[in-house]
């Protein structure tokens, strides 16, 4: 019995030298597929990083984007802006220009109204000159017709004779 007892005992030991062997196999196999799952979630979870980074660059690019079609925008509005001040300020300038010539034509008209003007009445006093020396020349000669009459007439009434053969009677 007691080789029974020492196959018994050699059996257990073998028997617990398997399952140790499995209890190890089953820890191996059990810490690679924890290990595995490990992996897994380990690479879902940096997918799940890397996609939440990429969505991130994403959102910073659009901002960015967004950010710079504003600036453009804004240069492109500021651009018109100036634009349309240069063009008011020369139509102003072209205004005022315009206004500057009307106003130097109308002085030059003014000008000229007033040359003309000017030579109308020299024109006017030269034509009134002649027409006072006429007048002047006109009375100095009835006064000197009425003098030689004056003096015809009393050279007549001296020789009466004269005056009866023309048939003058006075």
């Amino acid at each position: 019995m007691r080789v029974e007892r020492l196959e018994y005992l050699e059996f257990l030991r073998q028997r617990r030298a398997e399952e140790k062997k499995l209890e190890a196999e089953l820890e191996r196999i059990t810490q690679a597929a924890l290990d595995r799952d490990n992996h897994n979630r380990d690479m879902v979870l940096l997918k799940e990083e890397l996609a939440r980074q990429e969505l991130m660059k994403q959102v910073h690019q659009a901002r960015r984007d967004q950010m710079h079609d504003r600036k453009e925008a804004a240069a492109r509005t500021a651009q018109e802006l100036a634009l349309e001040k240069t063009l008011m300020q020369r139509e102003l300038t072209l205004y005022q220009q315009r206004q500057l010539h009307e106003a130097e034509e109308e002085r030059e008209k003014a000008a000229q109204r007033k040359r003309d003007l000017e030579a109308q009445m020299e024109a006017n006093a030269a034509r009134r000159d002649i027409l006072h020396a006429k007048a002047e020349q006109e009375y100095l000669d009835s006064k000197r017709a009425e003098a030689e009459y004056a003096a015809f007439v009393a050279a007549e009434r001296q020789n009466p004779q004269k005056l009866m053969k023309r048939g003058d009677y006075r």
